[in-house]
């Protein structure tokens, strides 16, 4: 299968106790759900970073992708696009239905 297409929705949530940091995030390729990644820790780009590596340790993307981030994906001509926005505890991404 040809990768065309990447979508990764990232969701954070901050710990206001702690000040601690998660996401979770859900990877689409050439417009169907592929992979969910549940509440791990991390900030700022995390989430999309570990996407890509899921996507190249699955095969997904060539392992030089790894590290490099999204510009690198698209001048392999895949259209890559990512969204992050804040949610709520209970509105991070579970595990699939």
């Amino acid at each position: 299968m040809e990768t065309r297409s990447i979508l990764v929705e990232v969701r954070e949530w901050s710990d206001k106790t702690f000040g601690n940091t998660y996401w979770s995030s859900r990877i689409w390729v050439n417009g169907e759900r592929w992979c969910v990644l549940t509440f791990r820790y991390g900030y700022e780009d995390h989430g999309v970073y570990e996407s890509i590596k899921e996507l190249v340790v699955n095969g997904i993307l060539p392992t030089e992708c790894n590290g490099r981030g999204w510009g690198y994906i698209k001048d392999l001509g895949i259209d890559f696009y990512y969204t992050k926005s804040k949610a709520l505890k209970r509105e991070m991404f579970k595990r699939w239905n």
